[in-house]
Formats: C-alpha cells, sequence, structure tokens
C-alpha cells in the first residue's frame, strides 16, 4: 500500500470541500430561485428526466420495500429489482425521515470525499513524488475535453451538431461530471477504480485478501451497475495476456486471483441472467436502454487534449521497460477504448473510467518530459502556472455543466422542468393516498415520469427506458388523446387495464375530447391545473 502523508491528506480533504461547494451550489441557486407556487424537485438538466427513477426507488424504500417495482410501466411483474445502492439510500432516508432530493444530494456530499480519497490512494500506487500525485489528482478531476469550444462554435454559426462531444452531457464518462451527476455513478466509479486497485495489489503481493477485496466490491457493483462488468473483464484480460506474452507462460498465480473475484461477483452477474431471462419488462428495458458512443471524431472532440496527452503516454511508456505497472496502463486505455466501440447498446456506459486511464498515462507523459528537460522542470516548479493550465485549458467545458444549470432554473417554464406546480404536486399526492398499489396512470410523459416518483403509483407511459414497449406505447397514448372517438377510448382504457386518467395541460394541449363529457369518466379530483378520472 502507497505511504501517504497527513499534509497530502489535508490536500485531499481541501479538494473535497472545494467540491461540494461547487457541486452544491446551482442546486442551492435553483431551490433558491423556485417560482411562487411552485416546488423544487432538485433535477439537473443533465439525466433530468432519469432522476425520478431514483426518486421513485427512494420512496419505495421509504414505504418498507426491500425489492424494487418498476412503476414507470403498466405491466405488473412484481418486485424483484434487487439495488442494494438505492436500498441503501433510500434506508438512510428513512431513518432520518428526509425527502428524496434531500438523501439525494447528501449521499452525493457523503460520497465525494470517499472517492477522492480513493482515487488518491490509485493515483499514488503508480506516482511516488507528492507534487506529482497532487498534480494527476486535480489533472484527473477537472480536465475535460473540447466540448466547449464546439458548443461555442455551433452557437455562433447557428447550427447544430449531429452528435455533442461527450463532456458536455455524458456524467460517466469524465470525473469531474460524474461527481457533479448522480451518487450513484460516484459510487460505482469508486467501486470500479477499488476492484482495479485491490486486483493489482493482489497479483503484485500474490495475497488472496486483495482478490477476496477486489471480488466483494465487484460483486457489489455489478449488482446495481453492471455496466462497469465488461469494462473489468476486457482490462483484466488484456493485462493478463501482456504479463503472459513478457514471461512467455501462463503465470497461473495470476489466474488463481482472478478466479476469487469472479466466483465471488458471480452471483450478481447470475441475478442479472435471471431477470433478464425471466421478467418481459426487463428485456425490454435492456433493448431500449440504447447508450450508443457517439462517431470517433465526436469521441475525439470529447477528450480533447486528454487523448492527445494520453497518446504520448503511450509511446513513453513504449519506449521505457515495460514493468507490471505501466503495462497495466496500456492495457487499460487500449481495452476501454475498444469496448466503447463494441456492438453493445450500453457502449457508452463502457467510457466510465477511461478518462481515469488517459489522465494516469497524460501525467507519465508529463512527468517523463519534466524528469529529462529543464524546460519542462522549469514550469513544472511554477505551481500557479500548472493549475491554471489545469482549471482553465482543460477544464472548460465542466465550467459549462454549472452554466447550463444555472440557465435551466431560470430559463422558460418547460415540460421536463426542475419545477412542479404546487397544483400538480397535490393532485400527486392525492393519488398516493386515495388510490390502490395497482391502479395504473394514463397521462403524457413528462407527467408519467414524476408520478412514480411522488405518488408512488405504475403509469402506462413513463421514463423512456423503463416504459416497456414504450414507442408503441407514446404512439397509441398520441391517437388515445387526439385521433380516437369516445367508444374507441372506453375499449382503450378497459383494454389496458387504466384506472385513471391524469388530464392537466400538457394533456389537453393534444386532446380532441372533454373528458367530462364521457360517460366511462368519473372526476374524482380537480383543482386550477389538474383533473383526475377514475375509469368506470
Amino acid at each position: 500500500m502507497p505511504e501517504i502523508n497527513f499534509k497530502e491528506w489535508k490536500f485531499v480533504g481541501l479538494i473535497s470541500l472545494l467540491l461540494i461547494i461547487i457541486i452544491s451550489f446551482p442546486i442551492l441557486f435553483g431551490f433558491l430561485s423556485t417560482p411562487k407556487d411552485n416546488i423544487f424537485l432538485g433535477l439537473q438538466l443533465v439525466d433530468h428526466v432519469d432522476t425520478p427513477v431514483y426518486y421513485s426507488w427512494i420512496e419505495q424504500v421509504k414505504e418498507g420495500h426491500l425489492l424494487f417495482k418498476n412503476l414507470f410501466t403498466s405491466e405488473d411483474e412484481g418486485r424483484f429489482i434487487f439495488d442494494p445502492f438505492w436500498l441503501g439510500v433510500g434506508l438512510f432516508a428513512k431513518i432520518f425521515s428526509l425527502p428524496s432530493l434531500v438523501a439525494y444530494q447528501l449521499t452525493k456530499i457523503f460520497l465525494i470525499p470517499i472517492f477522492l480519497a480513493v482515487i488518491y490512494i490509485f493515483i499514488s500506487h503508480f506516482f511516488v513524488e507528492e507534487k506529482k500525485r497532487k498534480l494527476c489528482f486535480l489533472f484527473l478531476i477537472f480536465s475535460s475535453g473540447f466540448g466547449w469550444a464546439v458548443y461555442l462554435i455551433a452557437k455562433f454559426f447557428f447550427i447544430s451538431p449531429s452528435a455533442w462531444p461527450m463532456d458536455l452531457w455524458v456524467p460517466e464518462a469524465f470525473t469531474f461530471s460524474t461527481l457533479y451527476n448522480s451518487p450513484h455513478f460516484i459510487a460505482s466509479l469508486t467501486l470500479f477504480i477499488t476492484t482495479l486497485f485491490l486486483m493489482l495489489l493482489a497479483i503484485e503481493n500474490n495475497k488472496k485478501k486483495y482478490s477476496f477485496g477486489a471480488g466483494f466490491a465487484a460483486l457489489l457493483l455489478f449488482q446495481f451497475h453492471p455496466y462497469n462488468a465488461p469494462t473489468l473483464a476486457g482490462i483484466f484480460g488484456l493485462y493478463f495476456l501482456f504479463l503472459f506474452l513478457r514471461a512467455k507462460k501462463i503465470r497461473w498465480q495470476i489466474l488463481k486471483h482472478y478466479f476469487i473475484l469472479l466466483m465471488i461477483s458471480l452471483p450478481a452477474i447470475l441475478y442479472h441472467a435471471w431477470t433478464l431471462n425471466n421478467f418481459w419488462t426487463r428485456q425490454q428495458f435492456a433493448i431500449q436502454n440504447i447508450c450508443l458512443t457517439p462517431a470517433l471524431a465526436t469521441s475525439l472532440l470529447s477528450y480533447g487534449f486528454i487523448f492527445l496527452s494520453a497518446c504520448f503516454g503511450v509511446f513513453v511508456l513504449l519506449k521505457k521497460e515495460k514493468n507490471d505497472k505501466s503495462l497495466f496502463l496500456l492495457a487499460w486505455f487500449f481495452a476501454q477504448i475498444f469496448l466503447i466501440y463494441t456492438p453493445f447498446n450500453f457502449q457508452r456506459r463502457m467510457t466510465a473510467g477511461l478518462q481515469i486511464a488517459m489522465s494516469l498515462l497524460a501525467m507519465s507523459g508529463l512527468f517523463y518530459l519534466i524528469d529529462t528537460n529543464a524546460v519542462f522542470k522549469k514550469i513544472f516548479d511554477r505551481k500557479k502556472f500548472l493549475l491554471w493550465f489545469i482549471f482553465i485549458i482543460f477544464g472548460f467545458s465542466n465550467y459549462f455543466l454549472i452554466i447550463n444549470d444555472f440557465i435551466y432554473y431560470l430559463g422558460p417554464p418547460q415540460i421536463y422542468s426542475s419545477y412542479l406546480s404546487k397544483n400538480k404536486n397535490e393532485a400527486m399526492v392525492w393519488l398516493k393516498n386515495n388510490t390502490t398499489k395497482e391502479s395504473v396512470l394514463l397521462t403524457s410523459p413528462a407527467n408519467g415520469n414524476l408520478i412514480p416518483a411522488i405518488s408512488l403509483r405504475p403509469v402506462y407511459v413513463g421514463q423512456w427506458s423503463l416504459t416497456a414497449a414504450q414507442s408503441a406505447k407514446t404512439e397509441w397514448l398520441k391517437h388515445f388523446l387526439s385521433d380516437f372517438d369516445g367508444q374507441t377510448r372506453a375499449t382503450f382504457l378497459k383494454t389496458n387495464k387504466i384506472s385513471y386518467l391524469f388530464f392537466g395541460p400538457e394533456e389537453k394541449a393534444v386532446a380532441n375530447f372533454n373528458p367530462d363529457n364521457d360517460k366511462y369518466l368519473e372526476k374524482v379530483y380537480h383543482n386550477e391545473e389538474i383533473s383526475i378520472y377514475k375509469v368506470k
């Protein structure tokens, strides 16, 4: 294990505090900017559609459930979803009687220093000098790509790129955006790095205690974030191949440690295989959860100077005598570059951790220049220059994430807003208190994305990937509201086992009928904005 002094831990603590302030400020601003007669949902522009899903999990735990039910689809396949991370957040919220928003944000704040401590230990395994560790630490956290430049050029010339660079919108692809976004991304990246580090220690020291630790970290990681499983398999597979080629033989003691990791983490893999084989809604989620990596040119813009610096680091490591650590970094880089373009529909999810590999390689190249070139050595001694270099040249896209959230909170009302009118909230709370848990709601996708988090009732159409047969259902909903005659609407409601119609501004904007005039609907709730009808 690397030795880290108190001064270094103090530095890590200060950066943790700085990040917590930076990341919390937009949320606090959004809360304080809440318009009159509205409540703040705590959503951020990136992944604003997904956050209500996490609130739904938290609220289900607060109701006493240990297994989750997918409330964003009308099919009832029971409670089979086991997610230990959101279960833990939900228990935290239940014990301290916290709203979902508060539990979500506090969990993020709690996990940031844990992740930073883990990543600093990991960095220290590769770099001995304190100054180099700190510089790599800062670079890894705050560096980003050329997304900011693409954004400014597009705005200036009034053009819209076919795909935006990932540093502007893919939270798991960059460390800062991971910390800025959802706590489950922070937890998954922490466990990802922990698994890598413990396996490295197991191989280098030939001690089973480390491979057992790696196995348990992987077990927890795969259970709530299985997208990291192929990434870890690819990294270790290529790393082992490099080690075997260098030794000109199979090193069985290495495979022994990997076997321990596999056996301990196998239950999580078997669980996901079981759910995919037995639950249609889970199969639909796997099909619909399409997260493709952008074209290569966009990906290169996404990583910008980080990628170019990493390539130089690769060149430096290939020139030098290969040790286990350099072989590991090379394997990590090449394996993950390959994996993000493999034919999985979740390939973009496998970008998690790639920026860390690139950052370690980039710093390896930079430190080589510092150690061999007097000019770079002089620059390295100028701390202010290096800090400005990281925070301004490399970190500019991070500022855009924050600025866009300020614009999101100050902008005009929109369908997927971070603010919910008190009338809508009152209607959704009424549903929770006055309907059975099996009652299926028909409403617009925007309202269907919130009802499972507030009312804890299933909806016909909700979140884009969790609604089974989402495209077809969205089309049927459109026909129900704008095309069907009265008898066809009645048949549709009965066929799809709809219990209530949630009728608000979004539904009224496209509906060609007045529910008050339909004899198969009974108005059971009404306020200035929302009417709720029970299907007779």
